[in-house]
């Protein structure tokens, strides 16, 4: 089995569910108190992933990046050297969806080419929806990306928000 190490960002506005993704996803833990993140913080997981009749064990390095739009200079030192990221607006409020194109380019002007995919996280709240999944799956066509709804809450399409990018960063190496 082949090992691979990844660098993972988190992408998006303050509050989206970015470190509630992340807990949810390594420690399969969730929970509702709301801490803004400082800096980065990094997480680990493994992940075998399959490709071409070999397995590939997959140490993805999450960074979980400040979402506060004042620190973009130190957010595009945060994205050198990533090999995939995931760039997450929050259902509940329409103006996170509208800043996904500004995640998107400074991102990918510091790392462009490399597997990214679109969620709409905290899929569960349902009576509190302020776009639909018709409009993430628009900007996901206009960005050229896959997307899902998420919800760290319940868990519902986590990991395979994930494995899908593992998958991908196995694919290109």
């Amino acid at each position: 089995m082949a090992d691979v190490v990844v660098k993972i960002c988190m992408l998006g506005d303050a509050a989206v569910g970015k470190t509630s993704l992340i807990r949810r996803y390594v420690l399969d833990e969730f929970s509702d108190r709301y801490l803004s993140t400082i800096g980065a913080k990094v997480m680990k997981k493994d992940v075998t992933v399959g490709h071409k009749g070999s397995d590939y064990k997959v140490s993805m390095m999450i960074w979980d990046l400040m979402g506060q739009q004042e620190f973009e200079f130190l957010q595009s030192t945060y994205y050198k050297g990533a090999q995939g990221g995931v760039l997450v607006a929050d259902i509940t409020r329409r103006e996170t969806l509208d800043n996904i194109k500004k995640w998107h380019t400074g991102f990918s002007r510091v790392s462009p080419d490399i597997p990214l995919i679109l969620v709409a996280n905290k899929s569960d709240l349902k009576d509190s929806y302020d776009f639909q999944e018709g409009d993430i799956a628009a900007l996901a066509k206009d960005l050229r990306l896959p997307h899902l709804m998420t919800s760290a809450k319940t868990g519902e399409n986590v990991e395979k928000c994930f494995y899908y990018l593992a998958k991908e960063i196995v694919k290109r190496s």
